[in-house]
């Protein structure tokens, strides 16, 4: 059986996923671990940290951890994670010079919010490297544009990561290390860094789960997809995290926003929602999204199971926000 959570991080990302053998073994693997902390919440919210909700599971074992991108809210858990759960084999597709892990880079007052935010979430991870090394962690550079692994027993997978936005990104970080960066190197760098996410597509007893990190629609839909049964959607639902080409590509029963329910940003977009309603029957949000005509619902997680037989089920759809 197959166990997917999608983490209630507030503002961030962090998907738990959980492989239970017939033999009584668990695979257990992380991508992403959401910001620092889940932000100002209501009384209500059930916000949690990724490294709290793991403590709640029982889990203190992470088989496989992948950060899809370095924005703090993908990245900023990292440290409390750690401090956690073992973790085994660490996946980026950024990875520095062994010489700099742990290196801590200077973060100027005058520079914009979003580039402070940006080199924050490098120190997070430079020093984690640093740390995952000293525990033993095998720590593995994602750089290929495909790459198809199997993952425990019985999930298969495949991670995409476009070479171009990973380049340039390897080349402002290496700007940023050396004390040579700009800060509209580093604004640049934060308004692309999103199409420098690795994609990954899972696939368990015939279903497909798609986790695209906060890669553009734009660039996304370029390329010819599957049909799959779960899409977490990029960019937390914003404008620009599904084209009608995409959504009629991809047609997934469920769709998944990763999102806090207090952003006034137009994180997630009502005319999103619209679109992939056309094409997927199942709309849910992490958090408890407040649209008219939609019942805020308050969980943890949002949760699918998948038996081994292929029944795929939804806990959190029994109280739809369809």
């Amino acid at each position: 059986m197959l166990l997917i959570d999608f983490i209630n991080v507030g503002s961030g990302d962090s998907i738990l996923i959980r492989e239970n053998a017939p033999n009584g073994k668990q695979f257990v693997m992380l991508i992403d671990c959401g910001d620092v902390d889940v932000g100002e919440a209501e009384v209500d919210s059930k916000r949690i940290t990724s490294a709290d909700f793991l403590l709640n599971e029982g889990v203190d074992k992470i088989d496989l951890l992948v950060l899809t991108h370095l924005h703090l809210d993908h990245a900023g858990g990292l440290t409390r994670l750690l401090s956690k759960a073992n973790v085994t084999e660490f996946w980026c597709n950024y990875i520095p010079e062994r010489k700099l892990w742990g290196e801590t880079v200077v973060v100027p007052d005058g520079y914009s919010e979003g580039a402070r935010r940006l080199l924050t979430s490098l120190n997070v991870f430079s020093a984690a490297l640093n740390e995952m090394s000293d525990h033993g962690v095998t720590i593995r550079r994602f750089n290929a544009e495909e790459s198809s692994f199997v993952l425990g027993k019985d999930i298969h997978g495949e991670a995409f990561s476009e070479k171009e936005a990973t380049s340039k990104q390897e080349e402002v970080w290496q700007l940023v290390f050396d004390g040579q960066a700009t800060a509209d190197d580093v604004d640049a760098l934060n308004l692309l860094l999103n199409d420098a996410s690795l994609r990954m597509r899972l696939t368990y007893a015939g279903h497909s789960v798609e986790l695209p990190g906060d890669f553009s629609s734009a660039r996304w839909e370029r390329l010819q997809q599957p049909r799959c049964s779960i899409v977490k959607l990029p960019h937390h639902g914003h404008a620009d995290s599904l084209t009608e080409r995409l959504a009629s590509m991809l047609s997934a029963e469920y769709v998944v926003v990763s999102v806090a329910n207090n952003r006034t940003d137009g994180f997630p977009a009502k005319e999103t929602m619209e679109l992939a309603k056309r094409y997927s029957p199942h709309y849910l949000y992490t958090d408890a999204v407040k649209f008219p005509g939609l019942t805020p619902l308050y969980h943890e997680s949002v949760r699918f199971s998948i038996s081994g037989d292929g029944e795929l089920t939804c806990s959190t759809c029994s109280q739809s926000q369809t």
